[in-house]
């Protein structure tokens, strides 16, 4: 599945992992030079909360965040 990034000119592909090196050889084939790839997790079990609870949350994740020794934080929160 391929949507359009958040970026003008950008697009994001949805891909098995397995298929990532097919995927950015494809892309640099089609002219695609500057092309880069990153990994994202996504949920396939969103958990409501409210509110509330998300904005708890969100401010514990941006603690996470700001930490040196961390990279990135994921969660599968929904509000």
């Amino acid at each position: 599945m391929a949507l359009q990034g958040d970026e003008e000119g950008t697009s994001i592909v949805y891909i098995e992992p397995k298929d990532t090196a097919i995927m950015f050889d494809v892309l640099k084939g089609m002219g695609f030079e500057d092309a880069k790839l990153s990994l994202s997790w996504v949920t396939k079990a969103p958990v409501e909360c409210t509110d509330e609870d998300f904005d708890k949350n969100m401010e514990i994740i941006d603690a996470l965040e700001e930490l040196d020794d961390v990279d990135s934080v994921e969660h599968n929160m929904s509000n």
